[in-house]
């Protein structure tokens, strides 16, 4: 029997292996860039977050200075006595400012100074008891309460919607009563809201020549402006952000890399040796002055690595070794099972005929003189018949053998089918049961075929003869011969015993017999003979059996020309 030595053993483990949920793998290099990322995402975040809000308060600072240093500056060219002259005796016009001559000179003064600080929006006012002040229209406050009356607005050479009318009334603010207080500049801390808009607003004393607060000079800049240039600033920091953030991406990755890359060759050598190779060409850096904990890590991992493919090396030899091993003890178990099989079904098909023979020639010798001739030849055709048998039984052997040892070799040679078919149904049913009939068909097949005679007659006598051995003589056995152009089909069916569905993948296995056909005559050779003369001929043979229903037996094989 053919072993194959030179597969490896498989290997079975008692560990009972638990299955795991399917993750996705993340490379480490991945999750430190984004880690990294993520936290200086966050720190940039929190310093792009202060460094906004510092700037801008940092701005509003230095504009509060700077309005501060514009006041004192326009306070100074503001002519205080002809203000309050326009005061006490200016008339307003149609649209509600002023053409005196002196409200033209305090505005062309605060347009002036506007020129040169664009953004800054002046205006003079005077505050008093609502009880004494001059104004037009009515008082924005009760009766004795302290009352703003505008006198001259910048906005009037630029947007007279808003600006606020000659001698207008306004309800004063903290900023102006501080002014009064104090005697000094007043800067309102936070952006507030009027009916012309938002704006960040100072506000400067104007004295008399004896030093009392006679009139005010109000300085406005609009909101925009500061959200200009804040926008400006928070573009320039996200520009500055942007560029960081880039180089730090770039940095990270270039960094990661050199971290992770003697984890990473470890991780391939891992997969490499998980998968039986343990000659990668993955080799780690050794070249480096300043080794750390992978590098040693790596030349460990290595050397381990060696040591396991020694041992695996080892094992598998071992194991092919061993299982050679057992292969040639169950080879020998069947060649010893095969031995046993075959000595005692050859005993036992012999024992019966020469008991026959021995028995029928003590008769003769016994009582030859006395038996009659019809009692002698009865005797003389059982010994025939029984010498006939043996015969068949030794030719069964011989062809096993020479099938084992030579090979049987095909002899094709033209002959009539129809012919020779119906001797073979003559010379089994003469030999095996004259009680059985044999229903014989051919449909339009061809009068001479070019195949080998001697073999297909053994190959058809062991098949009738067993469906005549297996099935009763009341069931007539049906041999049917079809043309399938390229193939002839020759299909025996009987009705008898069956084969067992567990025995039937070994019908062609020598000395092999089924449970239900122990009792009767055979030697188990005849299906393995019939197998190996249909693949000379490079041919085909199916089963169908069912126990206690019976047997269908189909043989193709090719015609040859």
């Amino acid at each position: 029997m053919t072993s194959p030595r030179s597969e490896p053993p498989s290997f079975h483990s008692n560990l009972r292996v638990v299955p795991s949920l399917t993750h996705i793998f993340i490379s480490l290099r991945i999750k430190i860039l984004v880690g990294f990322t993520l936290i200086f995402s966050l720190f940039f975040i929190g310093i792009l977050n202060w460094y906004y809000h510092f700037t801008s308060n940092e701005i509003i600072n230095h504009l509060k200075i700077d309005m501060k240093d514009t006041l004192q500056g326009a306070a100074k060219g503001v002519d205080i006595p002809e203000l309050l002259s326009l005061y006490k005796d200016g008339s307003p016009n149609n649209e509600g400012f002023s053409d005196d001559i002196r409200f033209y000179n305090q505005l062309n003064w605060l347009d002036a100074i506007h020129q040169t600080e664009p953004q800054a929006w002046f205006y003079l006012f005077i505050l008093g008891n609502s009880n004494n002040n001059r104004r037009i229209g009515t008082s924005s406050v009760p009766k004795g309460e302290s009352e703003i009356i505008y006198i001259v607005d910048l906005w009037t050479k630029y947007d007279k919607n808003k600006a606020s009318r000659f001698l207008e009334s306004d309800i004063p603010n903290l900023r102006a009563q501080k002014v009064i207080q104090s005697k000094e500049i007043a800067i309102h801390s936070e952006i507030y809201t009027d009916k012309w808009g938002d704006w960040l607003s100072a506000t400067a004393p104007l004295f008399n020549s004896d030093g009392d607060v006679v009139a005010m000079l109000g300085l406005d800049i609009e909101a925009s402006y500061i959200a200009q240039l804040q926008e400006k600033i928070w573009n320039r920091i996200l520009a500055s952000f942007a560029i960081s953030y880039i180089i730090l991406i770039v940095l990270m990755y270039s960094l990661s890399g050199k971290l992770t890359y003697q984890l990473v060759t470890l991780t391939k050598l891992v997969k490499n040796a998980s998968n039986g190779d343990y000659n990668s060409p993955i080799t780690t850096n050794k070249s480096t002055y300043f080794p750390d904990e992978f590098n040693y890590l790596s030349s460990k991992f290595i050397k381990m690595l060696d040591k396991i493919a020694v041992r695996e090396k080892q094992i598998i030899e071992g194991k092919i070794n061993e299982n050679n091993i057992l292969l040639d003890l169950q080879s020998e178990k069947k060649t010893n099972e095969f031995r046993s099989r075959f000595i005692s079904t050859i005993s036992h098909e012999f024992r019966t005929p020469l008991t026959i023979i021995k028995t029928s020639t003590e008769l003769l010798e016994r009582y030859g003189d006395r038996a009659t001739e019809e009692k002698k030849k009865t005797y003389f055709n059982r010994i025939k018949t029984t010498v006939e048998n043996m015969t068949i039984l030794l030719d069964n052997i011989l062809e096993i053998n020479r099938e084992n040892i030579i090979k049987l070799k095909l002899n094709p040679e033209w002959f009539n089918l129809n012919r020779f078919c119906q001797e073979i149904i003559c010379e089994t049913i003469d030999a095996y049961g004259k009680e059985h009939q044999i229903h014989f068909s051919a449909a339009e097949i061809p009068e001479w075929v070019y195949l080998d005679p001697m073999l297909l007659r053994s190959m058809l006598s062991n098949i009738l003869s067993n469906a005549i051995k297996y099935s009763s003589p009341e069931y007539p056995i049906e041999f049917e011969v079809l043309n399938l152009q390229t193939h002839i089909q020759f299909q025996v069916k009987d009705y008898g015993i069956g084969i067992p569905l567990e025995d039937q993948a070994h019908l062609f296995e020598a000395f092999h017999r089924a449970p239900n056909a122990i009792h009767i005559r055979g030697t188990g050779l005849g299906l393995q003979i019939v197998k190996h003369i249909v693949e000379l001929h490079h041919g085909h043979i199916n089963i169908e059996s069912q126990e206690n229903r019976g047997s269908t037996f189909t043989i193709r094989v090719p015609l040859s020309q």
